[in-house]
């Protein structure tokens, strides 16, 4: 069991947490990636417009333990249509863990969230 821990909504006020938080732990890939793709994956999770953006459109789910936090899930209503997403999609972005907390069930419990917010956010699944 892990003291301190804690599950809330991420504001505005957690975006530089947030972004240190994606960079760590998507940096554990680096090597997997190559330099090419790493540097373009960390200039976008760095970005700090981007990262304004999405906390606007965003609800963000994280873990906080001993009041840092080591987990982050963003739900994006439907309506934000990207290249991936059509816009009556809602889909889910930037999961992770900080690597030192992994394999204790953070980013699970992030992910069920997520749906029970979707769930009662009344969004629709595709058929």
């Amino acid at each position: 069991m892990i003291n301190n821990l804690l599950y809330r909504y991420a504001t505005a006020r957690d975006k530089d947490e947030l972004i240190a938080l994606g960079i760590k732990a998507f940096g554990q890939y680096k090597e997997i990636l190559g330099d090419d793709n790493w540097e373009l994956m960390s200039s976008r999770l760095g970005n700090e417009e981007q990262m304004t953006g999405l906390l606007r459109k965003a609800t963000i789910f994280a873990c906080t333990i001993d009041g840092r936090i080591r987990g982050m899930a963003f739900f994006i209503p439907s309506g934000e249509a990207t290249e991936m997403f059509k816009a009556e999609w809602s889909h889910l972005r930037l999961i992770c863990v900080d690597p030192e907390w992994g394999r204790q069930g953070l980013g699970r419990t992030l992910t069920e969230m997520c749906v029970e917010h979707a769930r009662r956010s009344e969004e629709h699944t595709s058929e």
